[in-house]
């Protein structure tokens, strides 16, 4: 016999049957044993291996299953490293005009991070922070920043302009470094004793972009009752100039009070390499002093330097 036939208890015609398969796996004998209840509602038929059948309930925190909707999955979700491209894109994914999300709910805040679409099909995809959006990783291959900084957390690491062509004489393409700021400037000798100096009002500005320093500064109302010993100079400087041979950088003075120094004729500020202050220059290319017994004293200057 292949099949067992059960008629139908209600008298209105129809019957179930239960057929046995063609063959069995190796012509074997096969015996299942039925419980020995009915169950419960959303229960099934589970085997043992060896004939003997229980019903069993689905677990929704299994953690080698996925969980369906309203349910939740313990453990991780781990994607098959060695499948094709095609097949990896395919085993997750969103009907279109929808969304696949990934949310995290810890103590340190919430998130979620999907992967929308639209009609055309152009995927973003996105951190979510509570209810604002943090950050897209567009199609297009741009990086939009909407909440908050860029933060380059591993110092001498930066942007990177390599794929930019560039002159022969090329050390680097890497930005690494922003910083702005202030600065206090103040009135030194380069090469004796400083003078002594009151300040009425003095203050510094600074940029730094990469290797390159961008200041100004500007004093006024300073007196001077000793003069110092050596050549007159600025001192103060946010940063060491870089050590390069024989090589200096030179700043323009934007204004200087007439007769505060050993010569009228100071155009300008020269900073020797390795060093952070910048001697007075006059348009020959000597160095000056400054005068004693000096009050009302301005003077201002900007410029750059390497470091």
């Amino acid at each position: 016999m292949s099949s067992v036939k059960l008629n139908t208890t209600g008298g209105s015609g129809g019957s179930v049957a239960l057929k046995g398969p063609a063959s069995t796996t190796s012509n074997a004998d096969v015996e299942l044993t039925l419980p020995v209840d009915d169950g419960s509602a959303d229960q099934y038929l589970k085997t043992d291996g060896s004939g003997a059948l229980s019903w069993s309930t689905v677990s929704t925190t299994d953690s080698s299953k996925v969980a369906k909707t309203g349910d939740t999955m313990t453990g991780e979700l781990t994607i098959d490293t060695t499948a094709t491209a095609s097949t990896v894109c395919q085993t997750l994914k969103a009907p279109q005009n929808e969304r696949l999300n990934v949310w995290k709910n810890n103590d340190n805040g919430n998130g979620s991070w999907y992967a929308g679409g639209d009609a055309s099909n152009v995927m973003d995809l996105q951190w979510n922070s509570y209810s604002a959006q943090v950050i897209k990783f567009k199609n297009a291959g741009d990086v939009e920043v909407l909440t908050g900084n860029l933060k380059i957390s591993t110092a001498g690491k930066g942007i990177d302009f390599s794929a930019v062509s560039h002159s022969g004489g090329m050390t680097s393409e890497l930005l690494d470094s922003y910083e702005e700021g202030t600065w206090t400037p103040t009135c030194v000798s380069n090469g004796g004793a400083n003078p002594n100096c009151t300040y009425g009002t003095r203050f510094g500005t600074y940029t730094k972009v990469g290797n390159v320093v961008y200041y100004s500064f500007f004093f006024s109302d300073v007196d001077i009752t000793y003069k110092g010993a050596g050549n007159a100079a600025v001192g103060g400087f946010p940063f060491t100039a870089k050590t390069e041979s024989t090589f200096g950088y030179i700043a323009t003075v934007g204004h200087v009070t007439p007769n505060k120094f050993s010569s009228d004729t100071v155009t300008g500020l020269f900073m020797r390499e390795g060093e952070s202050i910048a001697s007075l220059m006059v348009n020959t290319g000597s160095q000056v002093t400054y005068s004693t017994n000096t009050d009302n004293f301005a003077f201002g200057a900007s410029g750059f330097y390497f470091v």
